[in-house]
């Protein structure tokens, strides 16, 4: 007997494979273009809730070192377009010795167990975190703006300088 030959079944399998061939098969209904973006824009607006009451995104919380996402971060660095777009955005080519010494850091851990990774792990996220947050942000240079503006097209519609959006 060939290894592709079918093999003789028995009589119960037969017949509720034949049940199973002569049933109706489920309707699945097609959702509207309308509910399929309503569905899409409230799954778009949970990320969103979820990304504002989420940390900045250090490396997972929880979890031990991921040695593979530092070296490719590492490797990916010294790209053309990671390096072209630093020197558009600031004039200068971009340093990766950053990425290089959290890799490093990473290949380090790998010798203790995977719980003191894990500890090693939450606290440097918990240090670069704080480093973060110390560090200047946007809300230094850009005002917020309290007001929407009436016409967004239009550059006249702007308040002046002189006026304070923080009274409004």
């Amino acid at each position: 007997m060939g290894l592709f030959t079918r093999q003789p079944v028995s009589s119960e399998v037969e017949q509720l494979s034949a049940e199973l061939t002569d049933a109706p098969a489920p309707v699945e209904s097609t959702p509207s273009p309308a509910q399929e973006l309503s569905s899409a824009y409230q799954s778009y607006l949970d990320s969103e809730e979820k990304e504002k009451a989420s940390e900045p995104r250090l490396g997972p919380k929880g979890e031990p070192c991921d040695w593979r996402r530092h070296f490719d971060d590492a490797f990916m660095c010294y790209t053309v377009t990671s390096q072209w777009r630093h020197y558009y955005r600031y004039g200068e080519q971009k340093d990766c010795n950053a990425k290089w010494d959290e890799f490093m850091w990473c290949s380090k851990t790998r010798m203790y167990s995977k719980e003191e990774q894990i500890q090693m792990n939450d606290e440097r996220r918990r240090e670069r975190l704080a480093k973060l947050r110390a560090a200047r942000n946007s809300e230094e240079v850009w005002p917020l703006r309290r007001v929407p503006l009436a016409d967004p097209w239009n550059y006249e519609a702007e308040p002046k300088a002189g006026i304070n959006l923080n009274n409004a």
